[in-house]
């Protein structure tokens, strides 16, 4: 999705955020990595198991004539409730995602994955320790999903999985979190379709 940030408003945040947390996080980001991957090969290696499935409700294909016609739709439960409830109780701690980098997206990030790269998340999840973060992209990239996302919109091309990522905000990060399957107030999954020409 294409933005455009106003110069005057990223000055403006700049200088709201100069000294604080936020700030420091921002400007040490290369050092809080470093810290977390130690973490990550230090810490503990238990697999947070997944046995829910993580299906697509028919609250998602139910929302696709409102969104054909005013070409927007907030739909919500759109993953089964087992699977939202196993997937938030075993959210991944702030050591498997990386630190915020810049203003313009102030929140950890991580378990990307953009079309083309293996459906592995070697960074994040090194040790394999979240199957079900794993198991919701496959169901995520499948043919029917991808069929049922190409209705939804109305598309005449079909459409596919291009792009995956779980994001976390903490307390000071500008624009909060923008995406399209909200988890919590500071949690998010975004996820983006395309035609692969």
């Amino acid at each position: 999705m294409a933005t455009d940030i106003s110069p005057r408003y990223l000055a403006e945040a700049r200088a709201r955020l100069k000294w604080t947390p936020l700030w420091f996080q921002i400007k040490l980001a290369p050092w809080i990595k470093r810290w977390r991957l130690l973490l990550l090969k230090l810490g503990s290696k238990k697999v947070h198991t997944s046995v829910a499935s993580p299906e697509i409700t028919t609250r998602f294909d139910d929302a696709g004539a409102h969104f054909k016609e005013h070409r927007w739709a907030f739909v919500e439960s759109i993953i089964s409730s087992a699977f939202y409830e196993e997937f938030l109780k075993h959210w991944p701690k702030k050591r498997y995602l990386e630190p915020p980098r810049e203003v313009e997206k102030s929140y950890n990030t991580g378990f990307r994955w953009i079309t083309g790269d293996a459906p592995t998340f070697s960074y994040s999840d090194p040790y394999q320790q979240y199957p079900g973060i794993q198991r919701l992209l496959s169901v995520l990239r499948s043919e029917e999903t991808a069929e049922r996302v190409t209705r939804f919109s109305g598309s005449k091309e079909p459409l596919m999985l291009y792009s995956f990522i779980l994001t976390a905000a903490g307390s000071g990060a500008e624009g909060r979190i923008r995406g399209r399957l909200r988890f919590l107030a500071t949690t998010n999954l975004r996820t983006s379709y395309l035609s692969p020409r």
